[in-house]
């Protein structure tokens, strides 16, 4: 488990951020989430349960398997159109 390869510290302070059991049925933003498959630090499941929790046509996810969350690896054809429609997802919510 990926998680459990970090400090304690750094465990504790990722628990204390985590959005797990909270309630998001009043949620009134729509979420853009973009997550890498190889994210060393936060797994990608965690976007994928937000996403779910968010509630339907709340969240738009866009998984990539070349993005970490402090590296990215070179990019597959596939992961850059990924990460263009999160772009042009967030560019449309300004109006």
């Amino acid at each position: 488990d990926q998680p459990r390869l970090l400090p304690p510290a750094m465990r504790r302070l990722i628990a204390d951020l985590t959005l797990a059991g909270l309630p998001m049925g009043r949620l009134q933003a729509r979420l853009i989430l973009v997550h890498g498959r190889t994210d060393a630090i936060i797994p990608y499941t965690q976007s994928v349960e937000l996403a779910r929790a968010a509630g339907p046509g709340r969240a738009r996810l866009f998984l990539l398997d070349g993005f970490g969350h402090a590296s990215m690896d070179e990019l597959s054809l596939a992961d850059r159109f990924r990460l263009w429609r999160a772009v042009a997802a967030l560019l449309a919510e300004r109006g």
